[in-house]
């Protein structure tokens, strides 16, 4: 149940963006055919984008790769408040307990992206 919400809730937010998109576009005022598929291409191919690309984020983080940050951050904590001093963590630890703690899937953000840029695909054709 969960998914099918993320799925309905990215593509209601999906569509009010494209919506609010073709509004501001001019869509429902315009009569050309041509300028109309145009205005349809630019709108589906925002939201595809910024989906895509914060999918792509999410999976970099999720494999680690900005994980070093925050345990720079959380050593400079340790060292700059005597309270939270105790037993230093070393950074493989840190990692360890921070894969352990990420188990979302993101896939739906993949999914519903890849659909709105095939949208945008064949009302460029």
């Amino acid at each position: 149940m969960a998914t099918r919400r993320k799925y309905l809730l990215t593509i209601l937010l999906s569509l009010v963006v494209i919506l609010f998109l073709l509004a501001s576009f001019g869509f429902f005022g315009e009569s050309d055919l041509k300028i109309k598929i145009k205005i349809l291409s630019d709108s589906t191919i925002l939201p595809s984008t910024f989906l895509l690309c914060i999918y792509g984020l999410l999976r970099i983080k999720s494999r680690g790769f900005f994980s070093i940050f925050g345990y720079g951050i959380s050593r400079l904590s340790v060292m700059l408040t005597p309270k939270l001093r105790g037993e230093p963590k070393s950074y493989y630890d840190y990692k360890k307990e921070r894969e352990e703690e990420s188990g979302r899937k993101y896939s739906f953000l993949l999914h519903i992206g890849i659909i709105l840029l095939i949208f945008s695909v064949i009302f460029t054709l």
